[in-house]
């Protein structure tokens, strides 16, 4: 999904990054298509880094912030960015998302959204992923109430944020108004199904 980066050290700590991601990246490229903006990001939850790495070697002027609270998944975001020549632009914390200070043009994200009555029906090479990646709650939107408090604090005024979604989560749209954030898509992955949800800082 990495768009020709490479990622090392992913472990049971970490989640493998997945091609569906990589739809994440488009929909960055779609909003923001001059590449030479000075772009702030926060990724949540950043796990392999892999995300964030992928979105700065697109814009080299931006810089980021990865937040990920496994200590585990943060040394491997950490060597990851240091592999890629990228420790003057990224920070990686050892914190959750729910730290988050600052102001960003854009805040991406995969969160667990897995429902986790559905954890055990999981292809057996997933169900080896760490369950803290996965498992969304009971209704598999926990991550994301907890994240659009945030968006609405830390976003900056029109910026974006793409978060990935899976099928539990299909009308997500219609929770998030009440945030500031106006609902523009969902962006679709090549099975055809809903992948991304993009919403703007009102």
């Amino acid at each position: 999904m990495n768009r020709g980066m490479t990622v090392r050290g992913v472990n049971q700590h970490v989640l493998d990054p997945r091609p569906d991601s990589e739809t994440i990246i488009l929909a960055v490229l779609k909003y923001y298509p001059n590449k030479k903006q000075r772009l702030k990001i926060a990724d949540f939850g950043t796990g392999t880094g892999c995300l964030l790495i992928s979105v700065l070697s697109e814009y080299e002027y931006a810089v980021g912030i990865g937040f990920e609270k496994s200590l585990e998944a943060y040394k491997v975001a950490y060597q990851n960015t240091k592999k890629h020549d990228l420790l003057s632009r990224a920070k990686i914390f050892p914190s959750s998302w729910t730290e988050c200070r600052g102001s960003f043009d854009l805040i991406i994200s995969n969160p667990p959204y897995i429902k986790r009555s559905k954890l055990k029906d999981l292809q057996a090479e997933v169900q080896k992923e760490p369950r803290i990646a996965l498992d969304g709650g009971i209704d598999g939107l926990n991550c994301y109430l907890s994240i659009f408090p945030i968006l609405k604090k830390c976003l900056k005024k029109n910026g974006f944020a793409i978060l990935e979604i899976g099928e539990d989560q299909n009308d997500i749209d219609k929770i998030i108004p009440s945030y500031k954030l106006a609902f523009q898509e969902y962006i679709y992955d090549l099975t055809g199904m809903k992948r991304c949800i993009v919403m703007q800082k009102t």
